[in-house]
């Protein structure tokens, strides 16, 4: 399995249990800019990608080279998850209304176990949302847009995307604006 192809990358996550009970390796996969070497990430205080299309051949690609082996070997089990993030500019100012077409009356994730922030029970909870919107729902409405668009590009045999419960960051920086893919396999 390729770790890296022209639109995406593979960055393996030191920790071998993300989701309890899930032991494995995991892998930050870093979407790319058809063309460009921009990575996936949101503009300050949105959850949508207006121009998301520039993406598709990440995912096409990641579809191609990775999860279709994973799929057809029989010696491995894999899951996706989808975990968004924000950084803490607006932490107590911001709060703005849902953006249109993009209406999400409640998200279901895993939630994070014991509260601890990078690792989550295989449990599933959903949170019904309500406007307006506060930077602290960023991560997971974030989570939530890749997981539609996702789930629109990848057909349904394969693994539909788990939701991870997101964060809001200390730091204020761009990069943290994100919803990041994360791969996970183990042998069966």
């Amino acid at each position: 399995m390729p770790l890296c192809g022209e639109n995406y990358t593979l960055n393996e996550i030191k920790n071998d249990e993300i989701v309890r009970g899930l032991k494995g390796q995991y892998f930050y996969v870093n979407m790319y800019e058809a063309d460009y070497y921009n990575l996936l990430t949101f503009k300050g205080g949105k959850y949508v990608l207006k121009d998301f299309e520039k993406y598709n051949n990440a995912f096409n690609e990641l579809k191609e080279k990775v999860l279709t082996k994973l799929k057809d070997d029989n010696n491995y089990k894999y899951k996706v998850f989808i975990k968004g993030s924000a950084d803490a500019a607006g932490n107590e100012t911001f709060k703005t209304k849902f953006a249109p077409k993009y209406r999400y009356d409640s998200i279901c994730y895993y939630k994070k176990f014991e509260g601890k922030k990078n690792f989550f029970a295989q449990e599933l909870e959903c949170k019904e949302l309500q406007e307006p919107i506060t930077n602290e729902m960023l991560p997971n409405l974030r989570a939530q847009f890749l997981f539609e668009k996702y789930t629109a590009l990848i057909p349904a045999e394969f693994e539909t995307p788990i939701i991870l419960d997101g964060s809001v960051e200390l730091e204020i920086s761009s990069k943290e604006r994100n919803a990041a893919i994360i791969l996970y396999f183990s042998k069966k």
